[in-house]
Parts: structure tokens; sequence; C-alpha cells
């Protein structure tokens, strides 16, 4: 099983689809499970959406997924099953946390739609996962992957946000349920970044994975440097966002934008990085 974790995209939904085939190209292996941390770029397509100016100067591209949802017809290529290669296809589902530019209302709406599921259809290619339910993926290999995730982000960490709209925030009563998690998880997956080496973040994140240790842990938001470090026995990856691409060419090579994907593999019941090279962590992290 190869699960490839991305990113914030901020409706770049083109760049995280032809990033995912820039990379089955370059490895000759296909994807099966796409896992995102959030700030997708949600919106609910029925409705009619005024974001700021200031917002669309710095992602351009938040209304991207927006319009994929309501045109089909858009992102029909990356699916396409008349495609000889098979490494030029998504065949993979998208399975995403939410973030602070992603619509609480919309997934409430979709969520209270099917009460007893962990994951709700946007549509046939993209799920959301609710806050601190485990979803646990089977593939043909016989292999399964145990994954959860918590989004939103800290109050405090943007209060003038946070008072414009509270559905941004981490919700209090997910904490408490995560933390039943403890060695039950291949993957966590959470929007907000946790507190380390004196950065802004959130302490209560990083003291929940300490509690948890899942085997890997990914966390969007900062979409600053690439972070990469150890908690225990915990692999922690930091995640860039993805930009928008000028051009969708997938017929010439360019390589994934650099921080903004995490490829593992699990096999024989061993999670790790697909790329030797990707695996080079710091030292242990005391948050002591």
């Amino acid at each position: 099983m190869i699960i490839s974790v991305i990113g914030d995209v901020h409706g770049n939904i083109d760049s995280l689809y032809t990033s995912i085939i820039r990379w089955q190209k370059e490895h000759r292996k296909t994807i099966d499970v796409i896992l995102q941390v959030g700030d997708l770029g949600v919106y609910d397509p029925s409705k009619n959406h005024d974001i700021k100016s200031k917002i669309l100067e710095k992602n351009p591209g938040e209304f991207n997924l927006l319009n994929f949802l309501k045109d089909k017809s858009l992102y029909e290529s990356f699916f396409s099953p008349e495609l000889k290669d098979d490494f030029s296809k998504i065949g993979a589902k998208l399975f995403f946390t939410r973030g602070n530019h992603d619509d609480k209302e919309y997934l409430s709406k979709l969520e209270s739609k099917n009460p007893g599921s962990n994951i709700h259809q946007l549509n046939e290619h993209i799920f959301y996962i609710s806050d601190s339910k485990p979803v646990v993926f089977y593939c043909e290999d016989g292999e399964h992957l145990a994954v959860a995730s918590l989004g939103g982000i800290e109050k405090n960490s943007r209060p003038n946000s946070y008072e414009k709209d509270n559905s941004i925030a981490i919700d209090d009563d997910g904490l408490v349920q995560a933390s039943a998690f403890q060695n039950k998880l291949d993957i966590f997956l959470t929007h907000m970044n946790p507190l380390y080496n004196h950065n802004s973040g959130s302490k209560d994140l990083l003291d929940l994975v300490d509690i948890i240790q899942p085997k890997y842990y990914f966390f969007g938001h900062l979409n600053k440097n690439h972070s990469k470090f150890k908690l225990k026995n915990t692999n922690v990856v930091g995640l860039k966002e993805i930009k928008p691409m000028k051009e969708i060419n997938l017929a010439h090579y360019n390589p994934v934008q650099e921080g903004s994907m995490y490829v593992l593999e699990k096999k024989f019941g061993e999670l790790k990085s697909i790329d030797e090279s990707q695996i080079k962590f710091g030292e242990n992290y005391s948050h002591d």
C-alpha cells in the first residue's frame, strides 16, 4: 500500500493531482490512498461565496476546488480510464481533515446526512474525515492503514478570524476523544502545527501526540519550512502548501514542489518512507 500525504492546498486541486501523477510517472508506482492535512479549500458548491480579495491575492486558486465540485468535466482528465499509461491517471481517493480555510458548516451538513460514518463524500473522489474518528483503509495487497485526524486551529492563534467564525477552532472534545488512540494509529493528521523548537503552535497537540504515539504525525498550516523531527517513537512531519502551477503540462517532467508531499509505503506490516532519503529525521525532541 502506497500512501501520499499532502500539505495545504487552498483550492489548487489541479496542482495536487498533477503532483500525484508526476510522482507516479517518476517512480513507476501507483498511489493507493491520498491524505491531506486541511485547508483543502472546501466550500459549499450550492452557495455563492465571497472571498476577500486579500485572501485571493495570497491564494489565487482558492476557488479551484469549488469549481471542480461544480463541474466534473474540469478534472475528468485526471481519472479517465481511457488513459493508456496507468501512471498518468489517479486511481486513489483523497481523504482530508478540515483547516481554517474549509467550510465547517458545509462539512457538518455532510456529517449529519450520515452520522454513523467516519468519512463523508464530497464527490466520488474526495472524502472528509470527521474529527477524532478512526478510519481503516484496506488494500488489495492485504495491508491495512489506521488513520485519524483532528482539524481546525487554536482560537488564540488567529483571534480575529475566530471572532468572525468560531467554527475554525479545534474541537476540545475531539482532543479528549483522540487521546484514546494510544499506540493504535499508523498516521495522525492535524491542520494546526504543534508547539516545538520555540515556534508558535499548539502545546495541546504536542502533548496529544506524545500520548498517542502514532507511527507518523503530519501537520500543515505553517506553510514554511518542511519540518521533520522525532517525538519518542513518532516521526513528525510538517508539510508546506502546494502552490498554483502556472502551466499544467503532464507531458513534461517537473518535480513535485519540495516539502509539499510525503510518500510512504506499508509493506509486510511496516510503515516507512518510500524514499529513504526522506527519512533523515532530526534528534528526538523533548518538550518537557
